[in-house]
């Protein structure tokens, strides 16, 4: 048996060594942190699980989408966004939710303050002044608590909803998804 596991929070280290020492064969993947590491990780996936025809059909699909998103945003101003995790936390930069915020037509606004999940104040947050927020809420209640309230997002409550299941996941799937609806 082959077990796949994905990268923290998702599976740890420990977690992985547990399932080795029960005699299974564990591939432990990597954080993706763009998407061309989700497609590295669909065509890896392909080979280990003996189906490489249809990770490369996988992959081909999602480099459509991208291409097609891309493509749709190409002569419009690209508002600043925010994607706020809660308690402060947002995705920044060099994260694959970042890449698909700007292949959705939108600028990161986190994506100056750091990279992966940092937390920010919320004075940095009423500094970066997002014009949209991304949410997973479709009733959208962040953008009634400070500081998002206040923001220009908050205030003339602009917002996408991106479904939850799509965007905090790094697969093909979720990047044509949440490109495909951000754009």
């Amino acid at each position: 048996m082959l077990v796949l596991a994905l990268p923290a929070p998702n599976a740890s280290a420990g977690e992985v060594d547990a399932l080795r020492e029960q005699g299974l064969t564990v591939y432990h993947f990597a954080e993706a942190t763009s998407i061309e590491d989700i497609a590295t990780k669909t065509e890896l996936t392909g080979r280990l699980v003996g189906n490489c025809e249809a990770a490369a059909e996988t992959n081909a699909e999602m480099n459509q989408a991208v291409a097609a998103a891309e493509n749709r945003t190409a002569d419009l101003d690209r508002p600043n966004a925010l994607y706020p995790l809660g308690d402060g936390y947002v995705a920044a930069g060099n994260t694959f939710i970042d890449e698909i915020m700007r292949v959705g037509g939108t600028e990161n606004v986190a994506a100056a303050e750091g990279d992966g999940y940092p937390q920010l104040s919320n004075e940095v947050i009423l500094q970066t002044d997002p014009e949209l927020l991304i949410v997973t809420d479709p009733e959208a209640p962040i953008l009634d608590e400070e500081p998002y309230a206040s923001t220009t997002a908050g205030r003339e409550g602009n917002y996408v909803v991106l479904n939850v299941n799509y965007l905090n996941q790094p697969a093909p799937r979720s990047v044509i998804e949440s490109g495909e609806t951000l754009s």
